[in-house]
Parts: structure tokens; sequence; C-alpha cells
């Protein structure tokens, strides 16, 4: 946040997913459909 502020940058948030360990999958559908709507929240106007 720090950065942000000190280069001018708008600082619009963030996405992270948990990783369970080796015995799970890391990509699951949830976490797929978080990743999309999050890309979709940064190309929007809304920002």
């Amino acid at each position: 946040m720090k950065y942000c502020i000190l280069t001018q940058l708008k600082y619009i948030g963030m996405l992270a997913e948990r990783d369970l360990g080796y015995r799970s999958v890391f990509i699951t559908d949830d976490k797929i459909k978080h990743s999309k709507l999050f890309a979709r929240r940064l190309m929007s106007d809304e920002v």
C-alpha cells in the first residue's frame, strides 16, 4: 500500500488463494471463478 502512495498508483486489491498441500488439487472450480471475477473487476469501469 505504501508503494502505491509513493508512486501515485491506485490500489485496487489483490486475489489470494490457499494451497492445501500436496494431497489436494490447487486449481479448483471455485478458484477459477474467483480469478475470473477479480480480472473482470480490474477491467471494469468500477475501479
